[in-house]
């Protein structure tokens, strides 16, 4: 009984990493697509990764932010 308590911390931090989908009506992949692009440009021109202080996890995660904010800026909606 124990063995599956010891699971379940590790599958909810597996299945809290998934991907994120974003829709929007009348759009197609390819507007997604460019949108994507566009939002991950602007997000690594906005969080350099050089610098003293620069830690490269939390520049990762700053820019996935970022880029999740870009697309809901753009109408996109997370499913």
């Amino acid at each position: 009984m124990n063995k599956i308590y010891s699971f379940l911390p590790v599958f909810a931090l597996l299945t809290a990493c998934g991907p994120t989908i974003f829709v929007k009506e009348g759009a197609s992949v390819a507007d997604f697509n460019k949108d994507k692009r566009e939002c991950v440009y602007e997000a690594a021109r906005s969080t350099p990764m050089s610098g003293p202080f620069a830690d490269p996890i939390m520049v990762a995660m700053e820019r996935s932010d970022m880029q999740k904010m870009c697309l809901e800026a753009r109408v996109w909606t997370r499913q």
